[in-house]
């Protein structure tokens, strides 16, 4: 099972990243076949009380949430306090049992059997009862990371990096814009439709084969500049407290030239980085709103959640929330202007692009464009088909596999040892 939400982060500020609080965690990071008392309690070493007091207690909340997300809101504010308020304390006591909590016991997998290994049967939720969503046509400002953990499965880091790293890193990539080609155009529903920002995609690597998105080749990807390394750095060792086997190997950066620029409600394609992915945004500029809605929507869970998206922020878009939420920016009539970048919002996505996910292996449909890895809702299960809509080939080949997966999620397309484990539909 992969030991999601296991360790507990140092701090959400740049303390983090403060030379006198960091220490060698090389190996420090659950090893999977980890027992659960042995991950907690190796990680309560890693809080510094001198971090502990320049959080509120939201952010200790949140912290400790995303430790223990059987135990409940209530429950956590409970011994934070009996605890004096310190997160090495607490967790301390929550690792070795000595309260008198009981923890509630996960829920049961439905998940297609071949991933039941690679996904994680612990519940994201922070509270006993499900928090009441907002009805259709509605929508929820969640304003501290908090709320944001209680009601979302998104994680908030308000202040990630060190201030001047941030601003460099937002004066570096101001630059690398003015150089960043037009907004896309691509064909939907036999209309063309114009991409509402730039984009541009970085790796760590040179890429050998071309990589696809909505039916379109992509450009050589770029390689990470100065600052943007750095950051990818400090977000990895982030990225290894929730996906100890990941690295951060690619990040697309999304430039939004003022507030009528945005992006309406998708996920993110699974192509490149396989099913319950962590995707981890760095905001940078002038602060979004970033908003999502649970899907499939129902009369009980239609609305919105809006999460404000500050300078320096770093958003993570935890495991499965691809295959159950949509997010969006919506365009505004304006937005209060950053001293660096005016109006502009720099946003980079950190993703990892797992070697056995790579566009070379990416299965081809029957009208010759690479097919997209796409989840039903829910993530019960997943399916390769055809992108022909957006290569304005009408509504494509129509081609489409189950998807099936082997150990740690590996992809399998073909037989393997005799055994058929793909079923196409178009046979």
């Amino acid at each position: 099972m992969l030991p999601v939400k296991k360790k507990l982060r140092k701090s959400l500020d740049s303390s983090f990243f403060e030379p006198k609080l960091q220490r060698d965690r090389r190996g420090s990071s659950a090893d999977p076949g980890t027992t659960k008392g042995d991950a907690e309690g190796s990680t309560a070493e890693y809080v510094s009380e001198e971090g502990d007091e320049r959080l509120d207690t939201d952010t200790k909340i949140a912290l400790l949430a995303s430790l223990h997300p059987s135990v409940s809101t209530a429950a956590l504010m409970d011994i934070l306090l009996s605890a004096d308020g310190s997160i090495k304390a607490t967790s301390q006591l929550l690792a070795t049992g000595q309260t008198t909590l009981q923890a509630r016991k996960p829920p049961s997998s439905t998940n297609q059997s071949s991933l039941e290994s690679f996904i994680s049967t612990q519940s994201t939720s922070t509270t006993a009862a499900a928090p009441k969503p907002p009805p259709k046509g509605q929508t929820m400002h969640l304003y501290t990371p908090a709320l944001i953990a209680l009601h979302t499965p998104c994680i908030l880091h308000p202040t990630f990096l060190l201030p001047h790293l941030a601003t460099a890193l937002l004066q570096e990539l101001l630059q690398e814009s003015t150089t960043f080609p037009p907004p896309g155009k691509f064909n939907l529903f036999s209309r063309t439709v114009q991409s509402p920002h730039r984009s541009v995609m970085y790796t760590t690597t040179p890429a050998t084969t071309p990589y696809y998105y909505q039916g379109i080749t992509l450009p050589p990807p770029r390689a990470f500049t100065p600052s943007m390394s750095t950051a990818a750095g400090l977000v990895e060792k982030y990225f290894h407290t929730l996906e100890p086997r990941g690295r951060i190997t690619a990040a697309l950066v999304n430039c939004y030239s003022g507030p009528q620029q945005g992006v309406g409600f998708h996920t993110d394609a699974l192509t490149y980085i396989g099913p319950r992915a962590i995707i981890c945004t760095l905001s940078l500029g002038v602060t979004r709103e970033f908003r999502i809605q649970k899907q499939p929507p129902t009369s009980h869970s239609s609305g919105t959640y809006a999460i404000h998206l500050p300078h320096n922020s770093l958003l993570v878009m935890t495991a499965g929330m691809q295959e159950n939420w949509k997010h969006s920016i919506p365009l505004v009539q304006r937005v209060d202007r950053h001293e660096v970048s005016g109006d502009v919002r720099i946003a980079i996505t950190f993703r990892w692009y797992r070697d056995d996910y790579g566009p070379e292996v990416t299965p081809a449909c029957g009208c010759g464009g690479r097919m997209v890895l796409r989840p039903v809702w829910g993530g019960e299960k997943y399916f390769w088909s055809c992108d022909g809509e957006y290569r304005g080939v009408g509504q494509g080949c129509g081609y489409f596999k189950w998807a099936v997966f082997g150990e740690g999620g590996r992809p399998v397309f073909d037989e393997e040892k005799g055994k058929t484990v793909v079923r196409d539909d178009n046979e």
